[in-house]
């Protein structure tokens, strides 16, 4: 439950679950959301130090090296995923490395939202 780690009155319940499928090698994550009001903007977002690339239709990203990846991708949610390299900030911690910041922001916002993401 993660309700509370926002501030009252703009989240009125967030869950989160993990799911881990060892035999497909995959993870996924869902949030289930429940607003008093349709909310105004959105966004997941996902932290790497790894190189990201989105897709052509901005429906998956590709972390890693071409080689060595992982994909994440939403699971039946419209939206885009969007990305970018915070090298002025990463200064103030690792210095020897960049982070990269990967958004989602879906298509459509509601009361009620699930919005779930599929790591493998």
């Amino acid at each position: 439950d993660m309700t509370h780690a926002y501030p009252k009155g703009t989240v009125k319940q967030l869950i989160r679950t993990f799911t881990l499928d060892a035999d497909a090698n995959r993870l996924t994550m869902e949030d289930a959301y429940t607003f008093d009001h349709a909310p105004n903007t959105l966004e997941e977002a996902f932290i790497t130090f790894e190189p990201a690339t989105i897709s052509q239709d901005g429906r998956s990203v590709q972390i890693g090296p071409a080689d060595d990846s992982l994909g994440l991708s939403a699971v039946d949610t419209p939206g885009q995923f969007h990305v970018k390299r915070l090298v002025e900030e990463s200064k103030e911690g690792r210095a020897d490395e960049v982070i990269t910041r990967i958004t989602f922001v879906p298509e459509a916002l509601g009361v009620q939202m699930r919005l779930q993401f599929e790591i493998a």
